[in-house]
This record gives C-alpha cells, structure tokens and sequence, in this order.
C-alpha cells in the first residue's frame, strides 16, 4: 500500500489489525500451485490493477463469497469477502483487535 500510494510505512500507522473469524463455502482461491482454468499466465501481483478488479467482479456476479490470492507484497496472503454475496450458512464474525502504533 505504502509502495503504491507512494508513501512512507510510517504514514500508515496508527492502525487497526482486526481478527475474524470466517466460515465461507464460495471462495475462488489463487493461492494454490493449480490455478483455475484460463489463469495460468495472470499476475496477480502486477502494478495495473484492471485484470484483477475485473476477476472480483466476476467472482461477485457469480455468487462467489470471497476471493483468496497471493498478497501483491509477496508476503502472506488476501482474502477479498465480498460480504453482500455470504451463503445463508456462512459465518463471519468480529474478534478481536490490536492497535499498530508503529511499523512491525
């Protein structure tokens, strides 16, 4: 984020990492050595973001809950809930929260 909006790290704190817990059943995951037919040259991790936004709109019009993806940092991974979209046996609920006063 702090690379894109070309910003210091620093100017993003403080900030909030909330934990949920998530029971979802629709997801289209990236996050596999297999990806889904017709992605396999896709990088998910590329500056332009239309091939991606244009991926979680399909996702979304399609009923998927969420999409799981390598994270662009290279570093873990997203998961994008698409919140208006949750099956009526999804769970997703609040936990807890820790406030960031610096960078980790």
């Amino acid at each position: 984020m702090a690379n894109r909006s070309r910003r210091a790290p620093e100017d993003f704190v403080p900030r909030r990492l909330y934990r949920i817990h998530l029971e979802l059943s629709a997801v289209v995951d990236f996050t596999g050595q297999q990806l889904p037919d017709g992605f396999e040259a896709l990088d998910l991790r590329a500056q332009d973001l239309a091939a991606t936004q244009e991926i979680g709109e399909a996702a979304q019009y399609l009923g998927r809950e969420a999409i799981r993806a390598p994270s662009a940092t290279g570093v873990g991974e997203i998961l994008a809930v698409f919140i208006d979209r949750l099956q009526p046996d999804s769970v997703v609920e609040a936990g807890s929260y820790e406030t960031w006063t610096a960078v980790p």
